[in-house]
């Protein structure tokens, strides 16, 4: 099992989530954002699913009037908040944040996807997390 990979289309940018540890639908994975600043975290959720619902509405919603779409870890290590313009960009806004160490940071930062990408991604999340969740 892999990663679910995505490089922002406006900068240097990039976000990769997972692979998920747990087998069973829950448990750890890794979060990684490279670019002009380079952070990672370790995330937990404990419904893999929710996460490839995410990306699953945000292939089917783009072009709809939605205002945004959000999704964070249980813990809120990730959180990904999507917003869209009519013209098929997506701009993912990626908080990452690591409360569990003595020092606890936060960076943040947005990815800018074209909407032409989003069913390849929302297909890899399944791959790499699992079945969206009903």
């Amino acid at each position: 099992m892999g990663s679910l990979k995505m490089k922002s289309v406006r900068d240097t940018f990039a976000l990769e989530l997972g692979p998920p540890e747990g087998k069973s639908g829950d448990g750890w994975f890794q979060v990684r954002l490279t670019g002009p600043v380079v952070a990672s975290v370790k995330a937990y959720d404990n419904h893999y699913g929710s996460l490839t619902s995410f990306f699953a509405d945000l292939a089917t919603h783009w072009n709809r009037p939605v205002e945004s779409l959000s999704w964070g870890s249980l813990e809120s290590h990730v959180v990904l908040d999507a917003k869209f313009d009519r013209l098929g960009h997506i701009y993912l806004k990626v908080t990452l944040r690591d409360v569990d160490a003595p020092a606890a940071w936060r960076v943040e930062t947005t990815l800018v996807v074209e909407a032409g990408q989003l069913e390849e991604i929302a297909k890899i999340a399944s791959a790499v997390f699992g079945t969206a969740a009903v």
